[in-house]
């Protein structure tokens, strides 16, 4: 299954071990599921990494952010918008996530982003909108014991 995880998410996943992003990002990495993005979400993704607040966070050097970006273009689909989308009027950036989302085929949109959220299950050509833990709660169970539907309390 195709996913779009927002740039947000992927930030989380590396700076937090054990959360509901690093878990997902990490099932990506191990095929579970196609992470999708376009030229433009990947070079969002790159300056976002290098951004001083994060880096000091993260702690990585350049070639460490160098070789996650490759990792993450080794095993991700990577697909050119046909035009450009204009679903999201608050923040028109976040229509880049959604362009991925459309144009990739993906099934769900994982993002912390609220304007991105607000589209939620109604969401938008068939695209759910969820947010990393609401991902992980239908199909994430621990390591990676797949289900279908929230997790018993």
């Amino acid at each position: 299954m195709r996913v779009v995880a927002d740039t947000n998410v992927l930030v989380s996943a590396l700076m937090r071990i054990g959360t509901p992003p690093a878990r997902l990002f990490d099932a990506c990495l191990d095929g579970l599921f196609e992470l999708v993005f376009t030229p433009d979400t990947l070079q969002e993704l790159r300056l976002v990494l290098v951004r001083p607040h994060i880096a000091k966070v993260l702690r990585f050097s350049p070639r460490r952010v160098l070789a996650i970006i490759q990792q993450i273009e080794q095993t991700a689909i990577v697909v050119t918008p046909a035009k450009k989308l204009n679903v999201i009027k608050k923040d028109p950036s976040d229509n880049r996530v959604i362009e991925a989302a459309v144009f990739g085929g993906a099934k769900y949109v994982i993002s912390g982003d609220k304007a991105i959220l607000e589209l939620g299950d109604a969401g938008y050509h068939g695209i759910r909108f969820v947010s990393p833990a609401e991902f992980e709660d239908i199909f994430l169970d621990d390591k990676y014991g797949l289900t279908s539907g929230k997790r018993a309390a």
